[in-house]
């Protein structure tokens, strides 16, 4: 049977009593024929599974196991996974998650079938954590910057070239989802929960963990390879993209403790180099901007000289690098 959702699991050096919860929630789902689901476990850790056959006991799951050759990351074992996936859309799941009802993948089909070739589909989903006092802590919305427990269209995801990136694994997923919601024509969202995340104190949290990511280093490194993306799949989207992030960097920069600004300015101002024959694209997008936009809440309104000086540093810095432009009118 032609399958209609692979959902990809890396194992991550978890044990086989670990895959137990993901695992059972998929095989008691109910009211869908489990035949159209495909499930793949990707074994991408140091320590490999050790009698992955006892997880035969999930009869009603058709499971693909995947033992790879080197250790590889999670983000890795993701990507590996969906290159082996034949389902029309697909799903990630972490070793701490489990689908939220036993219907849930019911819901997923019937939105399949009423939003014919929607890009992605979007569930409610559900953190555990601790939080400080060492209570249990809950979140539940929308998340648009995870791909736990959602739907992606895997021919939208062919087309438009979007896969994990290389060497970032904090903020793989932010990478991955924003190419997605740059590219996808329809994004529809599931008002009922699809996806838990919960705590195991002997599985690592940052698996398929939920944003909120630190804006470090790392961070830019992907921001660098994003735009690198689409600077091969749209000028014009780059463009623009790399616009809106030069104003928004001003106010994430302001939001980091003193001993880390100077370092990220510099990293920036690497990135902006990197990406200087755009530079006076951008100075009169920031300008369309600072016409249309007259809220006090506007970095250009209300901190004009300081925002300025900002836009001023890169390009000083631009032409000490040798680089002439004229401030594209748009």
């Amino acid at each position: 049977m032609e399958k209609q959702i692979s959902i990809i699991i890396p194992v991550n050096n978890a044990q086989e009593s670990d895959l137990a919860v993901p695992l059972s929630s998929i095989n008691n789902q109910i009211g869908v024929d489990l035949a159209q689901i495909e499930v793949i476990l990707v074994d991408n850790g140091t320590y490999k599974l050790k009698q992955p056959k006892l997880l035969e006991l999930f009869a009603n799951i058709e499971m693909t196991y995947l033992k790879t050759n080197q250790a590889l990351d999670w983000v890795a074992a993701l990507q590996f996974g969906l290159g082996q996936a034949t389902g029309t859309y697909v799903m990630f799941m972490g070793v701490n998650g489990q689908l939220n009802q036993t219907d849930i993948l019911q819901t997923f089909l019937r939105q399949m079938k009423a939003h014919a070739g929607a890009d992605v589909i979007s569930p409610l989903l559900l953190e555990q954590a601790f939080s400080p006092d060492l209570q249990f802590d809950y979140k539940v919305g929308q998340n648009t910057r995870t791909v736990r427990g959602r739907l992606f269209r895997r021919g939208f995801l062919s087309e438009q070239q979007i896969n994990f990136p290389v060497g970032v694994p904090e903020h793989a997923e932010e990478y991955f989802c924003n190419l997605v919601h740059l590219f996808a024509n329809e994004d529809v969202a599931v008002n009922e929960i699809g996806y838990t995340k919960f705590t195991n104190r002997h599985l690592p949290a940052g698996v398929l963990a939920g944003f909120k990511r630190p804006v470090d280093p790392q961070w830019l490194t992907m921001k660098e390879q994003y735009f690198e993306k689409l600077k091969n799949l749209n000028q014009q989207t780059y463009a623009n993209e790399f616009a809106r992030f030069v104003v928004r960097f001003y106010s994430q920069i302001k939001q980091l403790p003193e001993t880390a600004k100077g370092t990220m300015q510099q990293l920036m101002q690497s990135l902006v180099g990197k990406n200087a024959l755009t530079w006076g694209y951008v100075l009169g997008f920031i300008g369309d901007l600072k016409r249309q936009d007259q809220s006090p809440k506007a970095p250009w309104n209300a901190e004009t000289a300081q925002f300025n000086q900002y836009l001023d540093g890169f390009t000083v810095y631009l032409k000490q690098l040798g680089f002439s432009f004229n401030v594209a009118q748009n």
